[in-house]
């Protein structure tokens, strides 16, 4: 590595350190706020308080690593703007495509250490927090009182569940998808519904519609404002079988993909998206990195507030967007590859046009 390489990645690395820090530090701070009250119901809640946030800390790095590699990217680049050092390296035959390599393969390096610490950290700080929970935060004073995206398959009824939410206190389901088969694997019956509630034997939806494949591809329709019926599953069956998402790794998604590959499309969007998760978001950090520059390198003097500025309304679309596009990947409207992926490209592509440019 050159002089010039160490030096440009050095005055980079305080300020993405800083804003790692502090942008963590608002998390756990607005976090403990909101759950405060949960914590200071159980004993030592000192000790649990700090077991939670320190298995907490390393999910919440990697979601803002790439906010904090643009934020550091503009301010650093702003100063060196701000003291004609650009314009220096310019000077003596140093092209802006040069100054960008290097701050560009550290993003990159940055991509593979998220992808890394979300493979190997993530899950397994996830699944001791769940035990944290189990064990510590029982009762009333469970921190995590859903879950959402529920899939389930029950093969001696040829049916498949899935449920939007799970409420864990109430033993409530929102958004009630019931898939019937048979057994040649043809969907023969399709019940919906807004909700249900365990009455303690079977479940009492709300708002329900069946659509009944008979002889047609066209359904028979029938509407009615509640219905009881018997799911061969209990509320028990879901606490036990579900498992977060963030617990898995990339081997063990694929798994349980191809072990619910047989399950109806919808259940399984929520899978694909987090699968495709798993290399989009990490990417991000080269996707704000390709932007920090450009901007940075556009910047002139008075560039640390104008750089805090752009950092804060880029980050935010990104977010905004990104999140908009994975719902929709959820919900089915776009196929998940390309809700997760699409975000990437346009913030991406917009990046490596306005640096091809500049430089």
């Amino acid at each position: 590595m050159k002089i010039l390489d160490r030096y440009l990645i050095r005055r980079c690395a305080s300020p993405f350190v800083y804003c790692l820090a502090v942008f963590a530090l608002l998390f756990v701070i607005g976090d403990l706020f909101e759950n405060l009250d949960t914590f200071l119901g159980i004993p030592r809640w000192g000790a649990v308080a700090i077991k939670y946030y320190i298995l907490l800390v390393p999910s919440v790095l990697t979601f803002i690593a790439a906010f904090a590699v643009l934020l550091a990217l503009l301010y650093s680049l702003g100063r060196l703007q701000r003291h004609n050092e650009i314009s220096a390296m310019q000077a003596a035959g140093i092209s802006l495509g040069r100054v960008a390599a290097p701050l560009l393969g550290a993003s990159l390096i940055l991509s593979l250490a998220v992808f890394g610490v979300n493979e190997i950290i993530v899950p397994q700080a996830t699944r001791e927090i769940e035990t944290l929970k189990t064990r510590q935060l029982k009762g009333e004073y469970r921190l995590r009182k859903q879950i959402k995206d529920v899939a389930f398959l029950h093969p001696p009824t040829n049916r498949s569940y899935y449920f939007e939410t799970f409420d864990l206190q109430e033993n409530k389901l929102l958004g009630v998808n019931i898939y019937e088969t048979d057994d040649s694997g043809r969907l023969k019956k399709k019940i919906t519904a807004r909700e249900g509630r365990w009455t303690g034997q079977d479940w009492h939806l709300a708002d329900v519609r069946v659509q009944e494949f008979i002889n047609s591809d066209l359904p028979v329709t029938t509407r009615s404002t509640e219905m009881n019926i018997d799911l061969d599953l209990a509320p028990q069956d879901l606490k036990t079988g579900h498992q977060e998402m963030s617990a898995l790794n990339f081997r063990e998604l694929v798994r349980i993909l191809e072990k619910r590959k047989k399950f109806p499309t919808a259940t399984l969007r929520p899978l694909q998206v987090e699968l495709h998760q798993r290399f989009a978001l990490p990417l991000s950090c080269v996707i704000m990195g390709l932007i920090g520059v450009a901007f940075g390198l556009k910047l002139g003097r008075g560039g640390m507030l104008a750089g805090v500025g752009i950092s804060l309304a880029l980050g935010f679309l990104y977010y905004v967007f990104y999140s908009i596009a994975t719902a929709l990947g959820k919900h089915g409207v776009v196929t998940p590859w390309l809700a997760v992926w699409s975000i990437n490209l346009i913030f991406g592509g917009a990046g490596a046009y306005l640096l091809a440019k500049r430089n």
